[in-house]
C-alpha cells in the first residue's frame, strides 16, 4: 500500500438552467426524473442527491441552484434598491449573482466537521448550448479558479 493521503473535504453544487425556483415544479415522469430531498431538507435535483450519497456529505437545497432562484435573487436586490436604480442586465448582475452563489455554497460545511470544504465540485446541468445556460457559461468564464 502506498502512503495514505488525507481525503479532501468535498462539497458539490448543481446548476440547472430550468427557469423555476423549485426543481419539483415539473412532471418528473416526463421530464428530468425524480427529485430528492437531501438529509437537511429541501427539494433538489436527482443529481445532487446522488452526489450527497457518493461523497458521504450533507448538502442543502442551497447547493441546488436554478435559473429561477438566480433571477428571483436579482429581482429582489433590484426591488430593495441594491443596484441604485441602474438598469439590471444579465452581465454583470445575473452573472455576479451566480458567482456570489458559488462562493457562498462552496463554504457551507458538509461533512460534519464544521469546517469549510477543501473542494467544491460544480455540475452545470441541462443542455450546454441552450439559451438559459448562457449566464452560467459566461459566469464560468468570469470566475477565477480557486
Amino acid at each position: 500500500m502506498r502512503g495514505s493521503w488525507p481525503r479532501p473535504s468535498t462539497a458539490s453544487a448543481s446548476f440547472s438552467a430550468l427557469v423555476r425556483r423549485r426543481p419539483t415544479w415539473h412532471l418528473p415522469r416526463y421530464e428530468t426524473g425524480p427529485d430528492l430531498t437531501p438529509s437537511t431538507g429541501g427539494e433538489v435535483d436527482l443529481d445532487l442527491g446522488n452526489y450527497e450519497r457518493y461523497l458521504s456529505v450533507r448538502l442543502t437545497s442551497e447547493h441546488n441552484i436554478t435559473t429561477g432562484k438566480v433571477y428571483l435573487n436579482v429581482i429582489q436586490k433590484e426591488r430593495r434598491g441594491d443596484y441604485l436604480g441602474k438598469t439590471v442586465q444579465i452581465v454583470p448582475h445575473v452573472t455576479d449573482s451566480i458567482k456570489d452563489w458559488i462562493k457562498r455554497v462552496s463554504t457551507i460545511p458538509v461533512d460534519g466537521s464544521g469546517e469549510e470544504p477543501d473542494v467544491c465540485i460544480i455540475e452545470l446541468g441541462w443542455v450546454w448550448l441552450c439559451t438559459p445556460c448562457l449566464p452560467f457559461l459566461k459566469d464560468k468564464n468570469l470566475t477565477p479558479s480557486k
